[in-house]
């Protein structure tokens, strides 16, 4: 696994990390492609 910083490119890579690690909640607004955009518009440097 390669740590970088977050791209919305990242998106389905990240997501399926997400999805398959026990204990992850999920939120469909914020941890949707859109609010994932939304959040790295607000901390570039994420």
């Amino acid at each position: 696994m390669r740590i970088e910083r977050m791209a919305a490119e990242n998106f389905r890579e990240v997501i399926s990390l997400w999805e398959n690690t026990a204990g992850m909640g999920l939120n469909p607004y914020d941890d949707s492609e859109e609010g994932l955009r939304r959040y790295l518009a607000r901390n570039p440097s994420t």
